[in-house]
């Protein structure tokens, strides 16, 4: 009994009792919810209705065609930018990939919200800087974009996603053996025959775990449905979800029902993405023997590329920063004009001051980023450290559940916690604490990735050595393991805190008043026409989240250098 309560075993207990509760509760609530004749906190009783009103309506076939068009092309974009760029940079001797790969990849940092704000200022039919430019260079009688489309919604989420995409390929090119093009080359073979029977071959498990990837995180997006796609009447699963949960009245349990098929879809997409990942791993193309790193001369042609690319990362991803800094300026929004010149001030970013909301919600969401990123590194380090050193079972058991929150959806997520804090009187429902819970339970299987990536590379005789020495195992994991993962820890530590700040879709249904963050503020603003204090908020955000990068970077290299 006494060897049963030790630290490491009350430890290591307490953080498998909480990954269940966040993991397995939300969704055991969610399904239950589908079921019942009444919104949360309500008497009811079970039920098939919601189904047959879900599945029984030709809306619901739709709502899936449209997410199942709009996922697909979007993911295509982005793999195929990404996948070109990261050639570009990776492969080639194009001047300047320094700086293209800092612009491919700075976006991350940008919250898609204001993306998607920017390309509504820049290709709106009624206020689009482009299409005004268009129309007036070439005499156009109407806006040669719309915005409000199908493929305009494929364009704006695709090219946000290109990042991703990017890293994710440029990878695989970067630590590739180039022998294998060398001897295509040698044996006669021109540049286009080589890469697409030596390179596109051995990247292809790299370029189908990004598009899974990127599938996965275009299928569950809310930021796009919700300001382009309603507008234009185009339903996606999200946008249903959150049409039917904020509706007045609102029907939560016709949304739950909806959200188990995005959940069972989503939980489909990440087995596949797994399986890609797991047999990328028969294609390592790097060995001890002979290897070194190599680029394709293009030639002349490698100015054409350095200007391609420039152009398609300053139109992409610079062009709508600048147009979000124009409007955040301006007391009400108009196209760039010496006569609207004369109106820029800083009226915008003083209201943010003044007015009591947005300063709050910029408070609450550096605490929840902060205080999310903290917990989920100190949990997945302790489950990193049970995975890799328990017997298999149990690994195998850990590491299932850990990804289980992968499959919600933000929306779904948002739904599934609505349905477990109403019902229960646990007293966390409408304040602060809920969004905590939501951005713990969605971030935990990303920051589990980090850590269990740095955990594995302790070898476990530096632990033994510890405890030969008279160390307990909390005093092991503290001074000896946790130091000498510091590195990836401060990596994962950074990207929870990043997307927690930014993150919209589940604290679209949690916040509530006193618990704001920043996202639903910009949606807010901009949904009632705040189109100055929108932006001004949305660029006070990117400063703010650049600042926190900076910080975290520097505390991590300055704690590591000390370890």
């Amino acid at each position: 009994m006494r060897s049963a309560w030790t630290v490491k075993n009350v430890v290591l207990g307490l953080a498998m009792a909480l990954l269940l509760y966040l993991a397995v509760v939300p969704l055991a609530m969610l399904l239950w919810g589908s079921f019942r004749s009444a919104p949360p906190g309500v008497a009811g009783g079970f039920t098939l209705a919601n189904y047959v009103r879900a599945y029984g309506h030709s809306y619901v076939y739709t709502v899936a065609l449209n997410t199942l068009v709009y996922s697909l092309g979007a993911t295509a974009v982005g793999v195929g930018v990404g996948a070109v760029l990261a050639w570009i940079i990776e492969r080639t001797n194009t001047p300047l990939r320094n700086l293209l790969f800092v612009l491919s990849v700075v976006r991350i940092t940008v919250p898609h919200m204001m993306m998607t704000i920017a390309w509504i200022l820049l290709a709106s039919p009624q206020i689009g800087v482009i299409n005004k430019v268009l129309q007036a260079v070439l005499g156009l009688s109407r806006a040669p974009f719309n915005v409000y489309s199908m493929g305009g919604m494929i364009w704006v989420e695709g090219i946000d996603k290109v990042p991703l995409a990017f890293l994710l390929i440029a990878g695989a090119l970067r630590s590739m053996d180039p022998s294998l093009e060398e001897a295509s080359y040698v044996s006669g073979a021109r540049m286009g025959s080589t890469l697409a029977r030596v390179t596109a071959p051995v990247v292809a498990p790299a370029v189908l775990a990004a598009f899974l990837s990127v599938f996965m995180m275009v299928f569950e997006s809310f930021e796009v449905p919700t300001l382009l796609g309603l507008r234009a009447g185009i339903h996606t699963f999200s946008s249903a979800i959150y049409v039917q949960s904020t509706a007045v009245p609102s029907d939560i349990n016709l949304a739950s029902t909806f959200g188990i098929a995005f959940f069972v879809l989503a939980a489909v997409g990440i087995l596949l993405y797994q399986r890609s990942t797991a047999v990328s791993q028969r294609y390592a193309t790097i060995t001890g023997k002979g290897y070194r790193p190599a680029r394709v001369d293009l030639g002349r042609w490698k100015y054409v590329t350095m200007v391609f690319s420039l152009l398609l990362l300053l139109g992409a991803f610079v062009l709508p920063l600048a147009i979000l800094l124009w409007a955040s300026l301006l007391p009400f929004y108009s196209v760039p004009s010496l006569a609207a010149l004369s109106r820029v001030s800083l009226d915008n970013f003083k209201f943010m001051i003044d007015f009591d909301v947005p300063l709050r919600a910029f408070k609450n969401s550096l605490f929840l980023g902060v205080l999310s990123a903290t917990i989920v590194t100190f949990l997945t380090v302790v489950l990193a450290w049970l995975v890799v050193r328990s017997q298999r079972w149990l690994a195998r058991l850990v590491d299932a559940v850990v990804f289980v929150p992968i499959a919600f959806p933000g929306l779904v997520l948002g739904l599934s916690l609505m349905w477990v804090y109403l019902t229960f009187p646990i007293g966390v429902y409408g304040t602060i604490w809920i969004l905590l819970i939501a951005y713990v339970t969605k971030y935990a299987p990303y920051g589990m990735r980090f850590s269990y990536s740095s955990m594995i590379q302790v070898q476990r005789e530096l632990e033994e050595a510890s405890e030969v020495h008279g160390a307990s195992w909390w005093q092991t994991i503290r001074r000896v393991t946790v130091p000498l993962i510091v590195p990836g820890l401060s990596a994962g530590w950074i990207y929870v805190m990043i997307y927690s700040f930014r993150e919209t879709s589940s604290s679209m249904l949690l916040f509530s008043s006193g618990s704001e963050v920043v996202s639903p503020i910009v949606f807010e603003l901009w949904t009632n026409g705040q189109i100055g204090p929108a932006a001004a908020m949305a660029e006070t955000i990117l400063v703010v989240l650049a600042i926190l990068v900076t910080i975290g970077r520097r505390v991590a290299s300055r704690y590591s250098l000390e370890a």
